[in-house]
C-alpha cells in the first residue's frame, strides 16, 4: 500500500494504491474445510454435492441491505430504533435492510441480533397492550 500522487480524493487529498490478496494458505485451509464438511455431511448418510466452488477475490462479498434506513426521525427513515416503521407502528422489518450503512462483510448476526431485539420489544409491546 501506497499514496498515489495521480489519484485525487473529492477532497484533493491523494489516493492510495492498495493491493489486497489471499495468502496461499487460506485458499487451502478454505478447500479443505469444504472437503471436510462434504466428508462430515457424507458419513451422516447424506450425498452431498459440490456443483460449483468459487472462492470470490478479496472485496467481492456483495451484501444487499439499507433499503428501509432506520433513523429517528422518519424524514430521513422508514424505521425508528426498534424496526418499527414510523407509519405503521404494529409492523417491524426484521433484516439488513434496516441498516443506515452498507456492511461489507458478514452482517448476518447484526440483522439477526436487530431482528430479535425488535421482536421482544414488539410482543412486550403488545403484551402490554401498548399496541
Amino acid at each position: 500500500m501506497g499514496v498515489d500522487p495521480k489519484r485525487r480524493g473529492p477532497d484533493g487529498a491523494p489516493g492510495l494504491d492498495l493491493h489486497m490478496s489471499y495468502p496461499a494458505a487460506a485458499r487451502l485451509a478454505l478447500d479443505q474445510a469444504k472437503d471436510d464438511l462434504t466428508a462430515i455431511l457424507a458419513r451422516a448418510g447424506l450425498k452431498p454435492r459440490v456443483r460449483l466452488w468459487n472462492v470470490e477475490p478479496v472485496g467481492e462479498s456483495k451484501h444487499f441491505g439499507g433499503t428501509c434506513r432506520m433513523h429517528a426521525s422518519s424524514r430521513y427513515g422508514m424505521l425508528d430504533r426498534w424496526s418499527r416503521m414510523h407509519a405503521v407502528r404494529n409492523v417491524v422489518v426484521a433484516d439488513s435492510s434496516a441498516f443506515t450503512t452498507g456492511a461489507e462483510k458478514n452482517p448476518v448476526l447484526t440483522a439477526m441480533a436487530l431482528a430479535a431485539r425488535a421482536s421482544e420489544r414488539l410482543a412486550a409491546d403488545i403484551r402490554q397492550g401498548d399496541l
